[in-house]
């Protein structure tokens, strides 16, 4: 996909896409079947903050959210919805999730554990 320097989509037409969501819009063509070489290869990862409890799910989101909203491939950093999403399931395995959860997500930090 766009942001991984291992994948690109060819389309049946023979053009190569960075994205598979933008298959078909010309304006996003990389290259041709028949021309292979430094075409297919894609931006790699988009965000560089290695250090984000999120990283591993998120890479800088997906190009083509920012290209629906902002018209240009760029970063779609999904922390904020990650963080409170990530924050509820953690608080409905303890059993204290409920409809008034506003004082308890304050106090809840999330940090990335590497085991490395």
């Amino acid at each position: 996909m766009y942001k991984n320097n291992c994948s690109s989509t060819i389309h049946a037409d023979g053009h190569i896409y960075k994205c598979y969501s933008l298959v078909g819009n010309e304006n996003y063509i990389s290259g041709d079947i028949d021309e292979f070489g430094e075409c297919i290869k894609g931006t790699g990862t988009l965000c560089f903050k290695r250090d984000c409890p999120y990283f591993e799910f998120c890479y800088g989101g997906c190009p083509y959210n920012s290209f629906v909203k902002f018209g240009k491939m760029m970063q779609d950093c999904q922390y904020d919805y990650l963080d409170y999403a990530n924050k509820l399931i953690f608080l409905s395995e303890l059993g204290l999730f409920n409809d008034d959860n506003d004082d308890l997500l304050q106090k809840i930090k999330i940090l990335k554990v590497d085991f490395k």
